[in-house]
């Protein structure tokens, strides 16, 4: 079996791509992670504010984690792009 040619334009070109749209989801979960409360309202009061207040919490982890994940893989992407320059 002949060996499968190597586009590095094409490859280089699907990298962009990739980039192009992991980008903005990694800026829009960056700013998501820190907005302000939209789900608790001030009159919340007892076990429901407390709940509402534990789960935030947990969403805001979660997406910090995901930003961060993704710009992992946007970090290697520019690496990718960068050592087929």
């Amino acid at each position: 079996m002949s060996p499968v040619p190597v586009d590095p334009v094409a490859i280089r070109v699907g990298l962009e791509r990739q980039l192009a749209l992991l980008t903005p989801v990694v800026e829009h979960l960056q700013t998501t992670a820190t907005d302000a409360n939209p789900l608790v309202s001030d009159e919340w009061r007892g076990p429901a504010a407390e709940a509402a207040a534990a789960f935030l919490v947990d969403l805001r982890t979660g997406l910090r984690a995901a930003a961060e994940e993704a710009d992992d893989v946007v970090r290697t992407l520019r690496f990718n792009i960068a050592t087929l320059s």
